[in-house]
Order: C-alpha cells, then structure tokens, then sequence
C-alpha cells in the first residue's frame, strides 16, 4: 500500500495568488500543522490519514529570498482504526517494513533549510544530502536506498508548495479578484477580517472546493480547507486537506532516537552486518546482540529482528542457532509471524504434543496451518514410529477450544484405520464415516485424500462393493468442488478429480475397456494444462495417492493407438503449451509417428494459434520513450516483469542482462525483451539500471499491465508470439532455451 498520499489538487500549488512581499524577520518562529485524508469512493477499505507538523524559523530575509530554518516535529500515519503505519509520538510500533517510512524518519527532528522567493513561492529545500549522509552513517543503509531517498524526500516536501503562497503584484482588497500563475484560475477575496482575508478560487472544477485565510501583513496563510474528487479513473478517491499556522513553537513529539539507532540497523533498508563481499558476517551479528540484549531483550521488534538475522546466518551451526533461538522466543511475540510459528510448530511436533499444540492456538489462523496439516504433519504417519504425531492428532481431533477438528478428522479416520489394515470392522466403519462426512471436513480436511487412500484398502481387503461406492461419491463430491468459482482450493481439487477419474478407468478396464476409456479421458480432462492449474499442494497429493500430475499422455497414446488421431494431436497440442520445456522431446515424439508431416507447421497452426491473444499496452522506459505491444509486431517478445524490491528478480537480472546483450548482439534475431518495473518507483529503477551497467529496455509499470498479463508472482516471464498470442512460463523454467526454441519453430520476420 502507498502510504504518502499525493493531492494532485491545482489549487495548492506554489502558483496561487500573487501578492506584495513577505514580511518575516529573522528569529520568528511559526509551525504548520496539516491533516489529509484520502478516502476511496464507493469502496468500504478504509481511509488513510496523515498528519504533520513542520516548525519554522527565520534564518534571513532579503529581496532576493528568505531563507527559514525546517523541522519535521511530528509525523503520523495511520488508517480509521487508528491502526499506525508511524507515529513520532511513540515511533517502537513504527511498520519497519515500507520503505516510504524512511523518508520520514530521516526528516524527524533533523532542521533543513527552505528557500522562499520575496514573493512566498517555495524554491528549494537545502541540506538533504548531508541527513541521508548523517543517517546513512548512523543506520549503515544500503547503497540502493540511500540512492532513492533523495528522490523521495523531495516528492515528500513538495507539499511545501502547498504551505505557501505566491502572493499577487496587486493590493488585496474586498471582492478583489486576481488570476493565479496557472494563468487560468481567478480568486476571489470574499471577506476581509482586519489584516487576514478569506480567499477561494471561482474558476475550479465542481469536484473541487478551497478556502484560505490569508494574513496580508507577514503573507503567511492562516487557515487552509481543500476538498478534491478523483473522476474517471478505476478507483476513484476523495482527498481533503487542512492547514493551520502556530505562532511561535508548535508542540513537538519527542522521538525514541535511541530505538530507531537500534531498530533500523536490524531492517533489510540496512547493510550493517555485512562484510566488505557484501555476506553477512555472523560476528559482527553476535556482537550486536551481546551489547543490545540487556536493554532490548524484552522488546518484541528487537526479538523478531534478532530472530531473522540469526536465520539468515550461514555456516554449519546457523540451523541450530535459528532453532535455539527459536525455541525460546514467546509465542506470543510470534503471532504475527506464521513463518517462524510454521518452523517452530514443525520441531515441536517432532518432540512434545503440548509444545505444539501452544504454538497451534496462534498458528492455526494463518492459512500456512492447513498447509502445515497437509504437507508436512500429514508424513509423518507415513512411518512407522510417530508416537509425537499420534499424540498430537488425538489431542487435535478431540479438541473443541480450538476449532480445528474439521481440518483433522479425515487424517484422524485414514490414521486409525491404517493401524489395522486388515480389520474389516474397522474398515467398515471408517467407510460409513466417510460416507457420511459433510462437506466442511472434506473441504477444510483434503477429505478427498484420505477418502481415497481407504478406497485402496477397502480393494486390498476385497470389499469392492464399498470400494465403489465410496470411490463414487468422492469423485461427485470433488466435481462439485470443481464446479464452485469461488472455491480457493478449485485446482488441487481438479487435480485429485482427475486421479478419481483414473481410478473408475483402472476399476472399469477390466469389463468394459470402451467405457474405461471415456473414463480417462475424463482423467485428461481435469488434468493441468499449464502451470496455473498445477497447485502446488497436489505434490502432496500424488506422495501420499501415488497418482501422476497429468494423465493426458497416456489418453493420448490410447487415442493414437487406437486410430483417434485428431482427439490425440489436439490433446498433444495442449501437453505442449502446459510443458513448453519438454518441446524437444514432443517435437521427436512427432516426428516419429507422423515422418511424412512438419513439426513446424503443427507447431504453429495447433500449438501457437491456441494461445490467448496479448493484451495491447503502451509504457514508457526510462529515457521517455512509449513502448507499445505493436512496436513488437511479427516478432517474439518476452516481457518480464520485476521490481528492485524483489530478491529472486535482482538475483536473475545479471542472467537477463547477459541474454539481452546476446539479443543486441543479434545472436537470435527475432527476439526481443522487454521488462517491466513493477510497484516501484522511477529514480530506484534508473539507479538501479545505471549502476549495474544493464543494458535492458525498462519500463515503469501502469499499474495496470500486470492485471491485464494476470501476473501472480515476480519475477514473471511472459512470451508473447509474432502473431500477438501469449504464453506464461513457470517460475524456475529454463525460459531462455523456451524461447530459443519456439523462434526456431516459428521464425519472426526480419
């Protein structure tokens, strides 16, 4: 979330009225406090609020300019529920987590200096390098935030503009009007109240509303109300403003200086423990810690700073240091931290039930736990000795504190009857209990799994009528599942209906092979067909069912073998655009069974043509240039989208770079790149770009590019074809050997 919010209002800008000169004499002291909100129109999120207080101080005043002293007294940031994202006046539950916070905590009770003209208008603030300098010394900053936070502390002090006003060559008097520097908007003096005059624009926009109170003596502005409405955008936002003088000094907070000298070191804006090869150095993150723990030990940011630094220590005893430290930070520290709750909750169930049960009451909220449930606690019960494990699944079937018992129960039921495979008895009833089971616990539970994993041992002990049934009603379950849009889980459930379809085709083969193979395709039909139907938890799925990811292959050899070509090369098509890795070894596949025909023509008349179409775009890089989607026309593109913000996307850029330098070079003519900067701001982008000597094409995001690709996850290469079709590649796919060999099937014009 943006948490500075920008009025893009034309009535606050430094070109308001014009006026005869300031009046201010060295030594006066005034203070603005101001107060915007933003509030979405037509949306129940929450409005956002800031409130700051600059003190002021004359150094100098001339006809030339007037120079004044500039502190940040307070600053707080916050949405309706008082929830801050900072608060000078108690600055330890500071968010350390948004780096457009540092903007204000650099400013914080640090003077500057601001240049006024003769006239009011805002020129320039002087003396920011030396506090980045001051704090970067103080708080060891990364390169690459020092380099941004120039940028962003002069976007954040062009509300300065707003504070003063440009005042007009003429007297003001009542009713008098004059044209602002914009040369488009009159004001109006609508009264006169000794020295200081009510003043609001006539020539605005009915979205738009502004009073000002101006003090025709010293030329200050007393009083300042703006009201401004977003129209014709997406997501359409109210702000309002307000702005009041304080003669003399204003209170001040009285910042916890001491604190942030401790707490920023410990935040990823901070090299501090680094070495001079930019690796963490695990002394230097002992010593700290030695010489802070009498003072910090007992505060909650200190304790979670501490555990993440030693977590990310390497070397032989960097697990164990992680653990220990673990193990005896308070769970109650961690109920915000579900990566450090699913770690803790992990080991604990390897050693005592209650240990991990007291980490369950905070973990079993975060989604993290069901996948916790599922994908780790579930294995455990695929071995032999797990008293630990049994312990815990009791205490968690039979719990009613908690409410997690629907999350259990069908583990519970698999768990029990697996411990007498052959007791018809207790199959018996684990069966019925299924049968029965609502669709809470087969939701919440991954039913499906365990409902099927008691299907095999109702075949091994020869019940089938059971079998059946039991199969059946899982896979009419899990299509209902399927069916509902709304289900998170829609795509793991599509998987396991796939296998449920497999296991009707294997059960049926062996009466009715025609059937059976109506059957799988059924199995191929719910099969993934490109990585965003792969759900990650199938993993899991196919461990424990020892079922496969897809099924369309062998339906398609079925169909080949038995004379059903077209069925067979549309389904092959499709396995092509799921797993555009495995392209060589489909395109021999091809090859071997049709010698007579060409891949390349199949590749792009079945394969490519399937694609959905690109979305149209128009983005400007950083030296101002539009790029659009038809610069790119005949051509493959790959478009890759990142941010400087994103770890796994400045470890590959250097790989990106180096295939881009091999584009520039023309070694595979065709291709183009094109990368897109996402969520981040320009002077980071450009700095970032420079300073690394990167030669790709970068654009800045419009926020709306990545909707349009339906971008999940960064970074996201995404190809896109010289006829406009698109395809996604996987994270962690070799996308380069992709798309080298797509060019070579479907060569771009020259």
């Amino acid at each position: 979330m943006k948490y500075a919010i920008t009025f893009i209002l034309g009535l606050l800008t430094s070109g308001m009225v014009r006026a005869q000169q300031i009046n201010l004499k060295p030594g006066e002291e005034f203070a603005y406090q101001t107060h915007n909100t933003e509030v979405p129109v037509g949306s129940k999120a929450r409005p956002l609020e800031e409130a700051y207080t600059f003190q002021f101080k004359v150094i100098s005043s001339n006809a030339t300019e007037c120079k004044l002293q500039c502190t940040l007294t307070k600053a707080k940031l916050w949405q309706a529920d008082k929830l801050y994202r900072l608060n000078a006046d108690s600055v330890r539950n500071t968010e350390l987590n948004y780096s457009g916070l540092l903007t204000q905590l650099i400013l914080l009770n640090q003077p500057f200096t601001v240049v006024l003209n003769p006239k009011g208008k805002f020129m320039r603030a002087e003396g920011i390098a030396d506090l980045i300098k001051k704090a970067t010394a103080s708080w060891y900053l990364e390169e690459n935030v020092q380099q941004y936070q120039q940028g962003n502390i002069e976007g954040f002090l062009s509300r300065l503009n707003w504070m003063f006003f440009e005042l007009p060559d003429q007297k003001l008097s009542y009713q008098s009007t004059f044209t602002g520097a914009d040369k488009k908007t009159i004001y109006k003096v609508n009264a006169m109240r000794g020295s200081l005059l009510d003043i609001s624009p006539v020539t605005v926009e009915k979205t738009s509303q502004a009073k000002y109170l101006l003090n025709d003596v010293n030329g200050l502005l007393e009083d300042v109300s703006t009201t401004y409405t977003q129209t014709g955008v997406p997501d359409p936002k109210r702000f309002t403003s307000t702005q009041t003088i304080v003669y003399g000094k204003a209170d001040a907070s009285i910042v916890d200086t001491a604190w942030l000298n401790m707490a920023i070191p410990l935040s990823y804006w901070s090299e501090h423990f680094k070495n001079k090869a930019g690796e963490v150095d695990s002394a230097k993150v002992f010593s700290y810690f030695a010489s802070h723990d009498a003072v910090y030990k007992d505060d909650p940011y200190y304790i979670l700073a501490k555990l993440k630094n030693v977590q990310g220590l390497k070397g032989r005893k960097s697990f164990d240091n992680y653990r220990a430290e673990l193990a005896k930070t308070p769970n109650n520290v961690l109920a915000d931290q579900s990566s450090h709750l699913f770690n803790k909750l992990q080991w604990a169930a390897e050693v005592n039930a209650d240990t991990a049960y007291n980490v369950i009451a905070y973990m079993h909220k975060f989604s993290d736990f069901g996948e916790w449930l599922q994908e780790s606690f579930a294995q455990a019960f695929l071995r032999k000795d797990m008293p630990v494990s049994d312990e815990l699944l009791k205490k968690l079937n039979n719990d009613t504190k908690l409410g997690v018992k629907p999350l259990i129960n069908p583990m519970y039921l698999w768990v029990n009857a697996k411990k007498e495979p052959g007791n018809t008895r207790v199959l018996s009833s684990t069966y019925n209990q299924f049968m029965k089971m609502n669709d809470l616990n087969m939701h919440k539970g991954n039913g499906a799994r365990y409902a099927l994993l008691i299907y095999k041992m109702l075949v091994n002990a020869k019940m089938e009528k059971e079998a059946v049934k039991l199969l059946d009603r899982t896979n009419q379950t899990l299509a209902r599942f399927t069916a509902d849009t709304l289900n998170k889980s829609r795509l793991a459930d599509r998987n396991i209906l796939a296998y449920t379809y497999y296991l009707k085709y294997q059960q049926t083969l062996k009466t009715d092979s025609a059937a059976a193979l109506v059957f799988l395709g059924k199995a191929s039909q719910f099969s993934p067909l490109d990585k965003r139907e792969k759900a990650y938890t199938s993993f899991y799925d196919r461990v424990f069912l020892q079922s496969k990811e897809s099924y369309s292959e062998e339906f398609m050899n079925k169909l080949f073998a038995g004379g059903n070509i077209d069925t067979a090369l549309k389904i092959f098509a499709n396995n092509i655009s799921a797993n555009p890795g495995r392209l060589p070894d489909m395109q021999k596949f091809y090859q071997k069974r049709f010698t007579d025909k060409s891949f390349k023509d199949f590749f792009l008349n079945n394969v490519v043509s399937t694609w959905k179409d690109a979305p149209p775009f128009e983005l400007t890089d950083l030296g101002g240039k539009k790029r659009a989607l038809a610069d790119y026309k005949d051509k493959w593109l790959v478009l890759d989208f990142w941010g400087t913000w994103c770890s796994p996307c400045r470890e590959e850029m250097p790989k990106v770079n180096a295939f881009n330098n091999e584009l520039l070079e023309g070694k595979y003519k065709g291709i183009n790149l094109l990368s897109v900067a996402c969520f981040d701001n320009q002077p980071s982008v450009k700095n970032y770009i420079a300073n690394n000597n990167f030669g790709i094409t970068t654009t800045m995001s419009d926020n709306l590019i990545q909707q349009k690709y339906k971008v999940s996850g960064y970074p996201s290469k995404i190809l896109i074809a010289p006829n406009g079709k698109m395809i996604d590649i996987q994270f962690g796919s070799d996308w380069i050997e992709v798309i080298k060999n797509f060019n070579e099937l479907y060569a771009a014009a020259n």
